[in-house]
């Protein structure tokens, strides 16, 4: 009988380091540990979860942003494909060169946001290729290139790298130009309200919003259809807004039009 007991124990111990070595962090990874520069490099393999450098390797992440580069305000999708042999798990952010983190993630498939600025697996996938799908909204105009970093695990011991780099395209859609509609933002700096005036040569249907220059906040001011001519509206300012430089938008149809504004 001690031996049965001995040998299933053996078995147990065997079942529960298997498991222990296949991924340190199956439901997800922690946060700075994407290999971005505002982690200082560092990935899951310098993180502590896994135990080996993380080698780089190119394709893992793609998306549906065109070449011709990423239009601002506007969201895309991205995809990580992982393959290899055992349980897998990803994580990855965009940031600049100094570690600014730009745009906006949102989970997707099998994916979930982790601390704001970071996208990991929400549970392991153990079938090749393994793949995860997120979206990413790009920051205002102006933020120029934007590279994605990630870290990758295949087991706890086979670790990868990756980063993927976006350009801001020249016709990006958000751009300071006002003058075809005589678009006025006042007070400037905002201050209780926000007051706008414009002309409309057609009726159209109207929105406004405060974007922030990092892209990462944003404020509905107004949503309605307008007949042609002149309009002028009175907005609340948002309590939440804090202080700092944004691009008010008005979205016209399918037109944009942007002026920048300061709030004290």
């Amino acid at each position: 009988m001690k031996q049965i007991v001995n040998a299933l124990f053996l078995v147990a111990l065997f079942t529960i380091g298997s498991i222990t070595i296949s991924i340190s962090n199956p439901s997800g990874a922690p946060a700075k540990a994407s290999g971005g520069p505002a982690e200082a490099g560092a990935t899951c393999g310098q993180s502590g979860c896994h135990n080996n450098t993380a080698t780089p390797k190119t394709g893992i992440i793609t998306s549906d942003i065109p070449a011709s580069g990423y239009t601002a305000g506007a969201t895309y999708n991205m995809t990580v494909t992982v393959t290899g042999s055992g349980r897998k798990g990803f994580q990855v952010s965009a940031q600049k060169t100094d570690g600014t983190f730009l745009g906006t993630l949102t989970a997707g498939t099998g994916s979930k946001l982790y601390s704001t600025n970071y996208i990991t697996q929400s549970s392991a996938i153990s079938t090749t290729p393994a793949t995860w799908t997120f979206k990413w909204k790009a920051p205002a105009k102006g933020a120029g290139a934007v590279d994605f970093y990630g870290a990758f695990a295949v087991t706890r011991s086979a670790t990868y790298s990756d980063k993927y780099t976006v350009q801001e395209s020249p016709s990006s859609g958000i751009s300071e130009s006002a003058a075809n509609i005589n678009l006025n933002v006042y007070p400037n700096p905002l201050k209780e309200n926000i007051n706008l005036s414009f002309d409309l040569q057609e009726n159209a249907a109207v929105s406004a919003q405060l974007l922030s220059l990092d892209g990462k906040s944003s404020f509905d001011l107004y949503n309605s259809n307008l007949g042609a001519g002149n309009h002028n509206l009175n907005l609340s300012k948002p309590e939440a807004l804090q202080a700092g430089i944004y691009f008010l938008q008005l979205n016209l149809d399918n037109k944009q039009v942007v002026k920048k504004v300061f709030v004290d």
